[in-house]
């Protein structure tokens, strides 16, 4: 069975904030060989969306996308003040 590619493309998209282009990944990732492969990988992951698009100057002037990845914040700590009551204030006229 074959290793998944998802997180070693989330590795090397987590060491790279301003985001890579599918042809700046390619070098990294020698064991794809379709440049296919890895944007369905990248449209596979939760964590992965395209942060902007760029000027392909050698590709007819197309755009070419700008991927990058959402380092997930830390958990929020659980209120301690659960069970704190608060009395009702009844409005009288």
């Amino acid at each position: 069975m074959k290793k998944p590619h998802l997180p070693k493309i989330r590795e090397i998209l987590r060491k790279v904030p301003e985001g890579l282009t599918i042809n700046q990944l390619r070098p990294h990732l020698i064991e794809i060989n379709k440049p296919n492969t890895i944007r369905k990988c990248l449209e596979k992951m939760p964590d992965a969306y395209i942060d902007r698009w760029i000027l392909n100057a050698g590709n007819r002037g197309q755009y070419e996308a700008v991927w990058a990845v959402v380092v997930p914040p830390a958990h929020c700590p659980h209120p301690q003040d659960r069970f704190k009551r608060i009395e009702t204030q009844w409005v009288t006229k």
